[in-house]
């Protein structure tokens, strides 16, 4: 059984678990408004999460910042959906190149529909999330 939690805002934090449909559901429309950043994340990056999270949306800020933690193949993921007007692009690299260690450019980040962040072996994992969370019904992307 595959466990589900979600944070509702830093306020007031209620985490409970949730299933799949719901998920999809909360998600769907943040990915189709094309106004937030779609992150899957590795467990072992959650200090990327926590720094995105300080920098851009603490306060008032939190209630456009979404975090979905879940178990895929036995790896531990945070889905993420954050209002881009409050992270611009170039910011978002920026983190990426400094916490992740990631080396990619402002433009890729642009035209991607969900980004990965994982190390190698746990890609499989992360895949299978990203296609259980945006293959469902109409919500699709291509990987």
């Amino acid at each position: 059984m595959t466990k589900i939690n979600a944070t509702e805002n830093q306020a007031s934090p209620q985490i409970r678990v949730i299933g799949w449909q719901e998920v999809r559901e909360i998600m769907a429309d943040k990915f189709n408004d094309r106004e937030h950043w779609m992150m899957i994340v590795h467990g072992s990056a959650a200090h990327l999460l926590i720094e995105i999270e300080e920098r851009y949306y603490s306060g008032d800020r939190n209630k456009d910042f979404t975090l979905i933690t879940c178990v895929e193949c036995g790896e531990v993921f945070g889905v993420i959906a954050a209002r881009k007007r409050h992270m611009l692009a170039y910011q978002l690299v920026s983190l990426l190149r400094q916490v992740a260690d990631a080396h990619i450019s402002e433009r890729e980040v642009l035209q991607r529909d969900v980004g990965i962040v994982a190390p190698d072996w746990s890609m499989d994992a992360a895949m299978e999330l990203t296609t259980r969370l945006f293959t469902h019904d109409d919500l699709a992307i291509a990987p």
